[in-house]
């Protein structure tokens, strides 16, 4: 008996130890089973919180961990991770890594954008990366430690979870439970989007940006930062990559027609005593690169002051930049009167739209030669495509120039004779050398820098630090190149008798953000921000026009409908939505994300709070300008206006 009680303890005994061993492999196996799950989940929520906490500085309207963003956040989290967890073993293993590291990966190029151009990418700025690249600086590729530390974070526990990837045999209700969970993130989602507040019945354009704001953003989803800090990385990488395919438009083509129909109709231009006084005259139009306001004075550039001086100048000119590629931005806008869009177009708008009221087809209607000019080869912001398709006859890169150095201005007049011809012409010229980088190694700078430094010290008036003045050095230097070639120009022009029958038109592209310090820029030309420091050269010379000073507020898109007036092109001036600058319309600059400036306010949505009927009257007009521009991007508007009227 005694032996059997023994027994029983013993077995009673071993069965206790067991028993624990057990359930801690159970755990172990549900831990090694699961544990990648919200590891995968966490380091999609850090990557995505980081950034934007990171970069809380670029939003004024709206915190990083708003109830908005942080549900969109949250949502596609949930349907990342839902995914992974769907696919085979195989599967996890290949889109895990490639998530993180995509993700992460747009983070640092979003940085690096913010860095050069204070706004985050869009897939709208793909096709001017090669360009872009070529000339970016180390200074630019630096980001905050915290940002760095987050997403080293993430991307260990994404490590972590791709090691942690277990070996799962099909189970219908792990099937049942993942779609289950990925519903309730698509729900999020969903919910994130429903919190953006719509315009109310008590709408109106004084109010715009107090009710529905945060919808407007959303909907036109055309300013980068805005769009940012409302949706979270996820989202806006999912909405801007359908809105700069046109994946959504494909379906809204006649409610984009709809729109510009009904803004020509209620738009109305006149002649007035500008009208026509230029017409037959040849035209050089010359698009300068960086050449800001602040550069351009008789000490540093004798040759092109001399020219503003005796020219119609317009001191409130600004070269609004809307894409990334500001160069690109300018050239576009003066020879379409359009406003690209930032984020809610295609590139193929570019090369496959249609383009019949371009500057260059409305000269080449009158029987002219129509040419473009620049040191840059064809293949640069695919211009010899883009230039063809603007109605330009052929693209002259530096080689076909035969210039000797494509980036020092001065050999620009190596082709004179392929853009002053004896017949009648349109030539279309943008500069270079006022291009960065900024260094030591440009030919720019060795040629002038000791001619550069002696002008600067004898004239300039204020302290600067070392590093801002040798970069003041720089600029200057590179300027005084280009007004080499303007020197030598008019001194052709004046020789062989063109400048009587030639007008020359001189615009600068954007501010010199070559310099590097921004705010040392905003600080010399006394403004706000770099917004307002696009104020930047803008002046026509012709020997049939008074010189004048004109301190409207013009832009980008009022030099096509000058020009129009003034050559008295045959195209009715009310499809731009520019104003002639010798009109009694306009006065005000329309700048990317609904801003905008009238010579007296500097309006910016969400933060300046003077409303009144003016501000309304603008903020509708500027509005609908930049919504127009899209629908006639989106919808091929010209080719579909002309073939209606043709």
């Amino acid at each position: 008996m005694n032996n059997i009680e023994e027994l029983i303890t013993d077995e009673q005994s071993e069965t206790e130890l067991i028993i624990p061993e057990k359930e801690t492999e159970t755990k172990q196996g549900f831990f090694r089973k699961f544990s990648y799950i919200p590891l995968l989940f966490i380091s999609y929520i850090i990557i995505d919180f980081a950034f934007r906490y990171t970069y809380k500085e670029a939003s004024v309207t709206t915190e990083w961990f708003d109830l908005t963003p942080s549900l969109f956040t949250i949502g596609w989290s949930i349907i990342l991770t839902c995914i992974a967890v769907i696919l085979p073993k195989i599967g996890k293993r290949i889109f895990i890594p490639i998530s993180i590291i995509l993700n992460i990966a747009l983070c640092l190029v979003h940085g690096v954008m913010y860095n050069i151009f204070a706004k985050f990418f869009s897939f709208s700025d793909m096709g001017f990366a090669d360009d872009g690249f070529a000339f970016l600086e180390k200074e630019y590729i630096s980001f905050p430690p915290i940002l760095i530390l987050f997403l080293s974070l993430a991307f260990a526990l994404g490590i972590l979870a791709f090691i942690f990837v277990p070996k799962q045999k099909f189970s219908f209700v792990r099937l049942i439970v993942v779609i289950s969970v990925f519903v309730v993130g698509v729900g999020t989602v969903f919910a994130a989007k429903n919190t953006i507040e719509k315009p109310n019945e008590d709408f109106s354009w004084e109010n715009y940006y107090d009710i529905g704001a945060d919808y407007s953003v959303y909907d036109s989803f055309d300013n980068p930062v805005r769009s940012m800090y409302l949706t979270g990385l996820y989202q806006y990488t999912f909405r801007n990559f359908n809105k700069a395919f046109g994946i959504y438009d494909v379906f809204f083509n006649s409610d984009n027609i709809n729109i510009v129909d009904e803004y020509i109709q209620n738009k109305t231009t006149s002649n007035n005593e500008y009208t026509g006084i230029l017409e037959g005259k040849n035209l050089i139009m010359i698009q300068l690169e960086a050449i800001d306001s602040w550069m351009l004075t008789e000490a540093y550039m004798p040759n092109l002051y001399a020219v503003m001086s005796k020219s119609v100048n317009f001191d409130n000119y600004f070269s609004s930049i809307f894409i990334a590629a500001g160069t690109f931005n300018a050239e576009y806008v003066a020879n379409t009167g359009i406003i690209p869009s930032s984020t809610s177009v295609s590139q193929s708008v570019y090369t496959n739209n249609s383009y019949p009221y371009s500057m260059a087809n409305l000269f080449k209607n009158k029987g002219y030669t129509v040419n473009s000019f620049h040191g840059s080869e064809g293949d640069v912001y695919n211009r010899s495509n883009i230039h063809k398709n603007l109605g330009f006859e052929h693209y002259y890169g530096g080689k076909e120039m035969k210039m000797q150095n494509y980036q020092m201005d001065r050999f620009l007049i190596e082709a004179y004779d392929k853009y002053v011809r004896d017949d009648s012409f349109f030539s279309f010229i943008i500069t270079f050398s006022g291009h960065g980088p900024y260094n030591d190694e440009s030919l720019n700078t060795s040629e002038h820098i000791v001619d550069a430094k002696a002008v600067v010290d004898a004239n300039l008036t204020f302290e600067l630090s070392e590093k801002d003045l040798q970069n003041y050095y720089y600029a200057v230097a590179h300027a005084m190149e280009t007004d080499l070639f303007v020197g030598e120009l008019f001194e052709r022009l004046s020789s062989d008798g063109h400048i009587e029958d030639t007008v020359v038109i001189f615009y600068t592209d954007h501010f010199n953000y070559y310099y590097g310090n921004d705010s040392q820029i905003v600080k010399f030309k006394g403004v706000e921000d770099t917004t307002m420091a696009q104020r930047v050269p803008f002046f026509i010379y012709s020997a049939d026009l008074e010189p004048q000073t004109i301190s409207k507020v013009v832009s980008g898109i009022d030099i096509l409908p000058t020009v129009c007036n003034l050559f008295n092109l045959e195209v009715d001036r009310s499809i731009f939505v520019g104003d002639d600058v010798f009109s009694e319309d306009g006065g005000y600059v329309p700048f990317k994300g609904y801003s905008w400036y009238d010579g007296e306010i500097y309006y910016i949505p969400g933060v300046t709070t003077t409303n009144n009927e003016k501000t309304e009257i603008i903020n509708e007009a500027v509005n609908t300008k930049i919504n127009v521009c899209a629908s006639i991007l989106k919808s091929d508007y010209y080719g579909y206006y002309y073939k209606k009227h043709n």
